[in-house]
């Protein structure tokens, strides 16, 4: 679920989430056969309701039938970028990608995602050291530890 080379410590600044998403959707990621859909179905699902959710992080997701296996894009901004009410910026994101298919199978997937991440992020210590960690490698142990939290 988690890769390596969907770790991005970003470099350039963002005007607004909109073109933080559409960056991230356009990504090289071998888990996405239509990067335009599936940038289409995260647009939809932030227009209902923003994904910020404290911690100066956001979890942008969606179930896309774009998506052909789950993952996730974890980025580090180098400024805020204002994500959802006018105090809500975040420099941390995880884009959360699952399968979209008529089986229902990943119905819940995402949520099950969304709640290991969370459960990890409300610990300072966590925070601290995904701050602290300076490299893809570091990050992707840290990621690690919470994917074997998720059963597909």
């Amino acid at each position: 679920m988690f890769d390596k080379d969907l770790i991005v410590l970003m470099d350039q600044t963002f005007e607004n989430k909109g073109h933080v998403i559409s960056y991230l959707s356009h990504l090289a990621n071998p888990n996405v056969d239509d990067a335009e859909k599936y940038q289409e179905d995260v647009f939809a699902r932030e227009a209902a309701i923003a994904t910020f959710i404290g911690f100066g992080t956001a979890m942008p997701h969606a179930k896309s039938t774009a998506a052909n296996k789950p993952f996730v894009i974890y980025a580090r901004l180098k400024e805020p970028v204002q994500w959802g009410d006018e105090n809500e910026f975040a420099t941390q994101l995880f884009m959360i990608g699952v399968p979209h298919d008529a089986s229902g199978k990943n119905a819940r997937l995402h949520l099950q995602i969304i709640a290991a991440l969370s459960r990890s992020l409300i610990h300072e210590s966590f925070r601290r050291r995904l701050d602290e960690a300076q490299s893809q490698e570091a990050i992707f142990a840290l990621l690690k530890e919470i994917e074997e939290e998720i059963q597909p």
